[in-house]
């Protein structure tokens, strides 16, 4: 089946679930589609809180699925503290290959899915899995890079400045990824694997340096 992060010491949860991915991507292509809209998170999550004031929430559908199985992660941020709260952006990540999608975004944010069970001392040095189709060609919007995060009180929605004279918006900051497996090879010749048997790992992250993770088995 094919498819349709200035860091401040943030506590590390790490939810104990078993899950399964396929992905919905940024760009929209013959085989991987995105969206960015408010989203309900789902049942199985884990969320770290950061001393700037910013929470990050990983979710699943669910924590076991079968192979084949279409799967969702969703990833949501959102402003704890009562006031306004301006962040400048970072570009600390934790570790690397942290996406939406194919093409590039303007959320502060991004996950990855790796093959086997790890903890947060481990995940640096493992390889992400390829959620999206190299062969294919995108067709990916242009953004300028984003200066600064203004987030409303008790709330995931932010106004994104990029400088450079652009007129700035508002957004929820929340997106989801679908995927029931992922390629391997590269483009002309990559192919497409559902999950198979096993447990696989969810890291999400953002670009001040927060890290959440979550596990899922497939059978």
């Amino acid at each position: 089946m094919r498819t349709n992060i200035n860091r401040n010491s943030p506590l590390l949860i790490t939810g104990l679930g078993l899950l399964v991915v396929t992905i919905i991507l940024g760009c929209m292509t013959p085989t991987s589609t995105a969206t960015y809209t408010p989203i309900t998170l789902d049942q199985y999550s884990s969320t770290v809180v950061s001393d700037n004031g910013l929470s990050l929430t990983l979710s699943l559908n669910s924590t076991t699925y079968n192979q084949g199985e279409q799967i969702t992660v969703a990833i949501h941020e959102k402003n704890t503290l009562a006031i306004e709260n301006n962040i400048r952006a970072a570009n600390r990540w934790a570790i690397q290959g942290l996406r939406l999608g194919p093409c590039r975004t303007v959320y502060p944010f991004g996950i990855s899915i790796l093959q086997g069970y790890y903890d947060a001392k481990d995940i640096g040095a493992i390889t992400p899995l390829q959620l999206f189709d190299p062969n294919a060609t995108y067709s990916c919007p242009v953004y300028m890079a984003a200066v600064s995060y203004n987030f409303q009180p008790r709330s995931d929605v932010a106004t994104i400045y990029t400088g450079y004279g652009s007129k700035p918006w508002s957004t929820n900051m929340t997106a989801k990824v679908t995927s029931a497996g992922f390629w391997t090879g590269s483009r002309p010749d990559a192919t497409f694997s559902n999950f198979t048997p096993g447990v696989y790992t969810v890291v999400g992250g953002d670009e001040w340096g927060a890290l959440v993770i979550l596990h899922f088995t497939v059978s």
